[in-house]
């Protein structure tokens, strides 16, 4: 089985990778069923890393990473550069999982320590990752969503982003599944999720224009997220005809109001929690049946200074604590809602 798993910064992508490789070396197949030949059978299971670290935010990134595969019986293997790619090292039965496609790339195309750009990176790095699919049995790519950007970037950030959206594009063609991780929740693109992942939390993604797979809301809280401008209040005012004194918008006020039916910009709460070093409220304190609105700043290039990068990283593992929380997610796609999870119906 081949697997693509893409998705915006801290929304569970390693996490859901080291289940999934889990429950593959333990028999299951692209269907999710287990067969007569390979239940309870335990393949060899690697995780192929391929962070470099630069600073002390790599250096600690690498150890909160080696911390949470600790107890998953993964064997670690430093792969920070195609070269050092050794396709005997691994057979038909193993699974491997390679965290990033990212980081890999990054590797190639501006390698240390002169940082210049190496043209033929991407084309090395398709061949690469092709030759290592070729090489095992369930290989698990995991890449991040870094092209959803209003922002003009330098020549070289937009190779790289142009590089690893066509990295993804060629391994999507030859995965037989290919998942994006949103708020913690898997939205299938391509093939069957396995059906040991067919738990409550994750869900097949579906357009729901009018909303119809919805019930009347009865102490039911939704969470809604989507990308700046693609209709998240629109969308609630007109489902739940929220008056103006129902709504609490965070750019507005001063930290949030865990009374208010609905909740706009909580991403700008976050912020300020990240600028305040103070720790965000729980998912549980909101209203039971309180509408959520958060901007996806989870997508994109990874920022450049400091605070901006913590609070997307804060953000994202906010969300996939509030997705739990939530009964129903909704993302909204140029106005489209999309429902990702709901608990009126587990879609696969």
């Amino acid at each position: 089985m081949r697997v693509l798993i893409t998705g915006g910064c801290k929304n569970g992508k390693s996490w859901f990778a080291r289940d999934l490789a889990a429950v593959l070396a333990e028999g299951g197949h692209a269907a999710g069923a287990f067969s007569a030949q390979t239940a309870g059978v335990k393949k060899k299971r690697y995780y192929l890393a391929t962070m470099i670290p630069h600073d002390e935010e790599d250096e600690e990134r690498i150890a909160r990473h080696r911390r949470e595969r600790a107890s998953q019986s993964f064997e670690t293997v430093e792969w920070g550069l195609c070269r050092d790619f050794d396709p005997e090292r691994f057979s038909g039965e193993d699974t491997v999982l390679l965290d990033s496609v990212t980081a890999l790339l990054g590797n190639e195309m501006f390698p240390a320590p002169a940082w210049d750009y190496d043209p033929s990176a991407v084309a090395r790095t398709v061949d690469t990752l092709k030759r290592l699919a070729a090489s095992a049995g369930d290989v698990i790519f995991v890449s991040d969503g870094i092209t959803s950007d209003a922002e003009d970037f330098d020549p070289m950030t937009e190779r790289y982003q142009r590089g690893l959206s066509y990295c993804e594009r060629q391994l999507a063609a030859s995965c037989g599944l290919v998942l994006e991780i949103c708020a913690g929740n898997a939205i299938v693109h391509k093939g069957n999720l396995p059906a040991a992942l067919r738990r409550e939390g994750f869900y097949t993604a579906v357009n729901d224009p009018d909303g119809t797979n919805q019930e009347r809301r009865t102490q039911i809280m939704e969470l809604v997220i989507g990308g700046a401008s693609q209709g998240k209040t629109d969308y609630v005012k007109h489902k739940y005809d929220f008056a103006d004194n129902d709504i609490f918008d965070c750019r507005i006020g001063e930290g949030v109001d865990l009374n208010a039916p609905c909740i706009l910009h909580l991403e700008a709460y976050l912020r300020g929690c990240v600028r305040n070093r103070i720790r965000p409220v729980e998912p549980s304190d909101f209203l039971p049946d309180a509408v959520i609105v958060c901007d996806d700043i989870f997508c994109g290039m990874v920022p450049t200074a400091p605070e901006d990068r913590e609070w997307r990283e804060s953000c994202g593992r906010y969300l996939v604590r509030l997705s739990q929380r939530a009964d129903t997610v909704t993302r909204l796609f140029c106005g489209i809602p999309q429902t990702i999870k709901s608990v009126f119906t587990n879609h696969h």
